[in-house]
């Protein structure tokens, strides 16, 4: 893939002037940019918004969108930077040696980590009375870590019942269908490049432009899963409205001013009591005398 995009811009020295070079890497930027700032407040939804915060899976949740924020951070830059200043721009050996490393130990982890999120909701939903051996905490972290190791390796070498039951069962659909829906955008933006590539490679090797949109959509992918999340589950749109709003902010200044106001109060009524004991003494010795 690297090889045919090199034949076709390989006109140029330096960063490009040719306008598709330029209006791929402005849209790249933009939709990253994007991806960033929505990855983030996705990140504080699932750590400040308590529903969200009590699902048995936020923690993979978590490490799914940490992953993509890390795509859009790091991954992405190191693909995308290097085509706009061209084939013959003086890049670090190390980076071009381990370049392929930084990107694909990325992608791999997000999909194995996808994986993993799913198969523990598909756990919830056909065995939950087995389900708890999931949640525990080595047994997450045995999750988190898992995807990390596979994508390491291969790059280097009873049904509930009740209102509360019912709860948890539209938790667990909305967030089924959320990974399905991720699902697909994932297959939409990182496999066309490659059914292109080898089905109809020499359209790929001579049209910079179809290489430009298809690079844009593989690298887009996890700036584009937020849209998903909000989309596709209330819990989610919530979680991202109480960010927005700044309303767990507003809770954690309540929960800083009441236990103040307990203290004066108490103190007060510590006051009142001092003096009403005082007034009931003063009226004791007057009449006694």
């Amino acid at each position: 893939m690297n090889v045919s995009t090199n034949q076709t811009i390989s006109m140029w020295r330096g960063p490009s002037k040719d306008p598709r070079i330029i209006g791929w890497f402005a849209a790249t930027v933009v939709t990253n940019g994007f991806g960033v700032i929505a990855n983030i407040i996705l990140l504080l939804s699932l750590t400040v918004y308590k529903p969200l915060r009590r699902s048995a899976s936020s923690a993979l949740i978590i490490h799914c969108i940490a992953i993509d924020l890390c795509a859009t951070v790091v991954a992405v830059p190191i693909d995308t930077i290097p085509v706009f200043l061209g084939p013959t721009w003086p890049l670090p050996l190390t980076f071009c040696k381990y370049q392929g490393l930084y990107l694909y130990i990325t992608y791999v982890a997000s999909q194995y980590a996808s994986t993993v999120l799913a198969f523990h909701r598909l756990t919830a939903a056909i065995v939950p009375h087995k389900f708890h051996i999931f949640t525990t905490k080595l047994a997450l972290a045995w999750m988190i870590l898992l995807p990390w190791l596979l994508s390491t390796a291969i790059n280097i070498f009873p049904t509930a019942e009740g209102p509360t039951a019912s709860v948890a069962l539209r938790r667990r659909f909305e967030i089924t269908r959320t990974l399905f829906l991720l699902f697909l955008w994932l297959c939409v933006s990182i496999y066309p490049i490659n059914l292109v590539a080898s089905f109809s490679s020499k359209r790929y090797a001579t049209d910079l432009s179809l290489q430009l949109f298809l690079r844009w959509l593989s690298t887009s992918f996890g700036c584009m899963n937020p849209i998903f999340f909000w989309a596709s589950s209330k819990l989610f749109q919530a979680g991202i409205a109480t960010v927005i709003k700044c309303q767990w902010l507003r809770r954690l200044r309540r929960q800083k001013v009441l236990p103040c106001l307990a203290t004066i109060s108490r103190t007060g009524d510590l006051g009142l009591r001092t003096l009403s004991n005082i007034n009931s003494a003063a009226r004791a010795i007057i009449y006694s005398s």
